[in-house]
């Protein structure tokens, strides 16, 4: 049968941009000439294409094609070089620009990358995929004067319907040299506008205020965030008109107090990581997990693992993964990736983590916690210390309030369109697609992979295991041990790991010092700084975006709320588990969800098919951020849980 060809122009012309030490990207555009360069500063990296364009119109294969066929198309040859004596990361993508514009979708287009270094000439070539949303192609980093050499062919995915349809893009070429004070690899802080990176300003051993620090991270005195030293990059979001407007904050210099009074969100980065895959240690402050940062979206570790979903009564697993460096996973040899920087078709650099149980500002709620009070989907979530933690929501109205932190008009200042003001998709149901979204990122509640990424880096090096103000037990994050009157709430310290409700009480922000027992207060972080992520062991439990299915594999509500078995959120909202009639079965856990390779309670079963993380103990017994529970996600007096910011990486100038 003769093919059927299809309007499509695929044409590539080179653009750079450079983000230089200034963490300020500079543009410039141009029709790719050989041996063009832009500088910044001491800064250097050029990119240098072998032609100006290539099109595959014409003679060139341009309808729907097999692999096969695919990578017989003509290929693009193009250089990176880093011409100053500094290490660089670079950054390459396929873009829109004004001029050209493209009506057909990325993943309609397949391609094959191949490199070749010239420092140790090794070519690596790339897994044939379809091109992401972002267009991102290649992230890493180049030596000093080294040139990396990109051979790219691309043709249409044999499952495309293209008619009509123009596919053009520029090459864009992002690097960045900087400085930094932050010397552990890890990403930079993915900063959307109406956020303010802070630090705080220590006055007394009990008092302090929250600072706008620098956010190029390059002053001292204004320090951002350090890894190595248990600073993790803290922001905060404003409101707009309080003791001073959100424009005042986000125009004032470095050093200017941020009041708690005005404070609506606070938030803790977490970045991109692959770890060792582990043993589980009965005693969790014994357990040291080996981290390694990657850059920007890097895929580095060993193992990969694909959903496998059984519906068997005791079921023993829920993914297949294989190791493709040592065949099988060997514990502490085989290295993953962690799962909670996957979201969805996107690939993050980070997430931002709500730094505190999440509250309201609807005090009906707050003042007299109850299920009639509380269990609303449409409250407006906030998060900072000392508030009445909200619960008493059942699972699909903590995840409506928490998605609509991003609606329009919201209190916090996220950028949204004017039309986006229901959190109910174009069809009327809560998937999590939000009707006229149109920017870039996403608040979500936690799901259990990302509870595992926070707690994961807390037992590494640089979370609270490696911090050696604390000894042996100590090691372990405090549990938040304020309960009264049906009230929990955030922010506050036991100064143990076992600290039940009668015992005495601080505040996050004591950093009085004990020895061996460090900061009373901090020591309820997960740095065991006040830069850490609070109440996660303690406080209310925490509801988790994990669902179990039911007997026929599909999603299963239980006493959610609102969903069914077909109405239910995307896939990128929940992590999906096996089947089972028993919360003993944990060996259905997945790697990376703190579940399957720590010491755990109890995993969704049949009768509670959602997971809650962090449960505080009333008895004396052990809290951690490894202690959970299955229950029906029904509204309950001792449930909270908190937000998620995921940032889909945007072009710089679009910013």
């Amino acid at each position: 049968m003769k093919k059927k060809m299809f309007v499509l122009m695929i044409s590539l012309l080179a653009l750079v941009g450079v983000l230089g030490t200034s963490y300020a990207f500079l543009r410039a555009e141009f029709q790719s000439d050989k041996n063009q360069k832009l500088g910044v500063a001491n800064f250097g990296l050029e990119l240098i294409a072998d032609t100006n364009s290539v099109s595959l119109s014409g003679g060139t294969k341009t309808y729907p094609m097999t692999d096969e066929e695919g990578l017989n198309n003509p290929k693009m040859d193009f250089r990176i070089k880093n011409s100053v004596n500094q290490t660089a990361n670079y950054r390459i993508s396929l873009t829109d620009t004004d001029n050209l514009k493209s009506t057909m979708e990325n993943k309609d287009v397949r391609y094959q990358l191949t490199k070749t270094r010239s420092s140790n000439n090794k070519t690596e070539i790339k897994e044939i995929t379809n091109l992401s949303q972002n267009g991102v192609l290649e992230e890493g980093t180049i030596e000093p004067g080294e040139v990396i050499t990109f051979s790219l062919v691309m043709w249409v995915d044999i499952e495309a319907n293209p008619n009509g349809l123009v596919f053009n893009k520029v090459i864009l070429l992002e690097g960045m040299q900087s400085p930094t004070l932050d010397k552990s690899g890890a990403n930079y802080p993915e900063l959307l506008d109406n956020m303010i990176p802070v630090y705080y300003d220590k006055l007394s051993d009990t008092e302090g205020i929250w600072k706008i620090a620098d956010v190029k991270n390059l002053n001292a005195d204004y320090e951002w965030y350090d890894y190595d030293n248990f600073i993790w990059a803290n922001a905060v979001t404003v409101k707009e008109s309080g003791s001073k407007t959100r424009d005042y904050y986000l125009n004032a210099p470095m050093g200017t107090e941020v009041r708690m009074e005005d404070i609506t969100s606070m938030w803790v980065w977490i970045p991109r990581y692959k770890y060792t895959i582990f043993d589980e240690v009965e005693d969790t402050s014994k357990q040291v997990i080996d981290i390694k940062f990657e850059h920007g979206i890097d895929t580095t570790g060993s193992v990969s693992c694909t959903d496998k979903i059984l519906t068997n009564v005791n079921s023993t697993s829920s993914e297949v993964c294989t190791d493709k460096v040592n065949g099988s996973i060997k514990s502490n040899v085989s290295t993953y990736t962690h799962p909670a920087f996957s979201f969805g078709e996107e690939e993050l650099t980070g997430i931002w983590v709500s730094k505190f149980e999440m509250s309201t500002d609807d005090k009906t709620c707050t003042d007299n916690p109850n299920v009639a009070n509380c269990n609303k989907n449409n409250l407006n979530i906030i998060v900072k210390p000392n508030t009445t933690s909200l619960t008493n929501v059942n699972v699909s109205n903590m995840f409506s309030n928490i998605r609509s932190m991003e609606l329009y008009g919201n209190i916090h200042g996220f950028a949204q369109s004017e039309q986006a003001t229901s959190v109910l998709d174009k069809n009327s149901n809560l998937t999590g697609e939000i009707a006229n979204d149109n920017n870039n990122f996403d608040t979500h509640m936690i799901k259990n992979m990302e509870w595992g990424a926070v707690s994961y880096l807390s037992s590494s090096k640089y979370g609270k295991q490696g911090n050696e103000l604390y000894k042996n037990e100590y090691k372990d994050v405090y549990s938040n041990n304020y309960y009264s009157k049906s009230t929990y709430k955030s922010g506050y310290s036991g100064s143990n790991r076992i600290a039940t409700i009668n015992s005495s009480k601080v505040l996050y922000n004591n950093l009085t010092i004990k020895e061996n027992q460090g900061y009373l207060g901090a020591g309820a972080s997960t740095t065991g700084t006040i830069y850490g992520v609070y109440d996660m062991s303690g406080g209310a439990s925490e509801y988790v975006m994990a669902n179990q299915v039911n007997t026929s594999g599909s999603f299963y509500p239980s006493g959610a709320g609102t969903w069914t078995a077909s109405v239910k959120p995307l896939d990128k909202y929940y992590e999906k588990y096996s089947y089972s009639n028993s919360s003993e079965d944990v060996d259905k856990a997945k790697l990376g969800d703190s579940i399957k390779e720590t010491p755990t309670s109890e995993i969704m079963s049949e009768k509670s098919a959602w997971s809650s993380y962090g449960t505080m103990t009333t008895s004396g017994s052990v809290s951690s951020l490894f202690t959970t529970e299955a229950l029906t996600g029904a509204p309950v007096i001792s449930n909270t849980s908190r937000a998620v910011l995921a940032v889909n990486r945007e072009l710089p100038w679009k910013k």
